[in-house]
């Protein structure tokens, strides 16, 4: 059973045919979410995600665990002591934990300039 606000006209939806409560456009709650989910999934990979949902629960047991050591003021050196205990669960995020560094880009023109002249590019 669909409880929607008694204010709602009640009309036929476009896109379903059905006499129902209209939600906006012309279409009935049911179509009007289903419309809104599609274009969510538009913008969403799930098969290649940045970050998945397994690395997300790491970082953020991760994160409330260094806020709990902070909150307690334990020292430094047992903070780290910690951490080292607990980096084989760290291992999936790893790389989000220590990004690779950027590219360097090299000056590709550094051999044909005088050797003290300086590069004129910004």
């Amino acid at each position: 059973m669909e409880i929607v606000p008694q204010d709602r006209r009640i009309g036929e939806c476009i896109n379903c045919g059905l006499e129902k409560p209209i939600a906006a456009f012309d279409l009935c709650y049911t179509c009007y979410r289903r419309e809104g989910r599609q274009a969510d999934r538009k913008f969403l990979d799930k098969h290649n995600p940045g970050v998945t949902r397994d690395q997300k629960r790491i970082l953020s047991g991760y994160a409330k665990m260094l806020g709990g050591l902070g909150d307690m003021a334990v020292p430094r050196g047992t903070v780290l002591l910690i951490c080292r205990m607990i980096k084989p669960w760290l291992v999936p995020v790893e790389q989000l934990l220590n990004p690779p560094p950027p590219c360097v880009e090299t000056d590709a023109f550094a051999s044909e300039r005088e050797p003290n002249q300086p590069s004129t590019t910004h």
